[in-house]
């Protein structure tokens, strides 16, 4: 043990960021290595995969944990109509069958405004709704 530091830092070291982002990538995922390295926060591992894929050139992009989700062209096209059509997203989210967080990233991604829901307006369809539900 070297003189000033624990027994701590000599028996759990930082792993090299290189074999962190190699085994996350590699098919363990973030499990495998909060099981490998159980001493290093999450944040920490994440932040040192990041760093290793950056070391080797690997793009963020291909490990597929945490990327964006892929819409195409025309899957995002119709999100936006259904958001115009519907003025809201998770109407729009349940019309197109995307997740509503990637409706709000479509949006946001474009400067658009996220619509807001006017309370009043969705409790008077709502009464309306239970109204003509007891007449039938």
């Amino acid at each position: 043990m070297s003189r000033g530091r624990s027994l701590e830092a000599d028996v759990y070291i930082r792993p090299r960021p290189e074999a962190v982002a190699a085994l996350i990538d590699g098919g363990y995922g973030l499990p495998g290595a909060r099981e490998r390295w159980f001493w290093c926060e999450t944040r920490t591992l994440l932040a040192l995969a990041a760093e290793g894929r950056r070391a080797l050139g690997l793009a963020a992009a291909a490990r597929g944990l945490g990327s964006r989700a892929r819409t195409s062209p025309d899957l995002e096209a119709a999100a936006l109509d259904a958001v115009a059509r519907l003025a809201s997203v998770p109407a729009a989210a349940a019309a197109t069958g995307l997740d509503p967080s990637v409706v709000r990233r479509i949006l946001r991604d474009r400067d658009l405004p996220i619509p807001r829901v006017d309370r009043s307006a969705a409790a008077r369809r709502a009464a309306e709704a239970r109204r003509q539900r007891s007449a039938a």
